[in-house]
């Protein structure tokens, strides 16, 4: 489960830490890709914390919208690996391109590599 929440024009990726769970102290963040095992079930929680946001993968036919106080989910299963285009945009176009990234889908063994470089929430600043 990733939360995916939109401002100032970027996406800020905010991933379960060692605990598993979303929300506590030691989940991981990323900004603009997002990294996903191969394989897995894979669900994005979207907020935003000031405009109204799409986030898509074109690829996987995936899109949906981020609002303010308002939670929108993508459900989807991640293909082998191997990376695919995230387009997100301000509802202006797509002229901001930290909204512009890349789903990154890797090996397990990759992936926790991947979130181990990571920052963790508390220290993202």
């Amino acid at each position: 489960m990733l939360r995916d929440p939109g401002a100032d024009f970027h996406w800020e990726v905010r991933y379960p830490g060692p605990d598993g769970e979303v929300g506590t102290a030691d989940d991981r963040v990323g900004s603009r890709d997002v990294h996903v095992p191969a394989g897995t079930d894979v669900r994005v929680h979207l907020r935003s914390r000031d405009y109204v946001y799409t986030f898509a993968i074109p690829e996987l036919a995936l899109k949906e919208i981020a609002v303010p106080d308002m939670e929108f989910a993508l459900h989807f299963r991640a293909p082998g690996p191997g990376q695919t285009l995230l387009l997100g945009d301000q509802m202006c176009g797509y002229d901001h391109p930290e909204l512009i990234g890349k789903l990154v889908v890797t090996d397990p063994a990759a992936f926790t590599r991947t979130m181990e470089a990571l920052p963790s929430w508390q220290d993202r600043r």
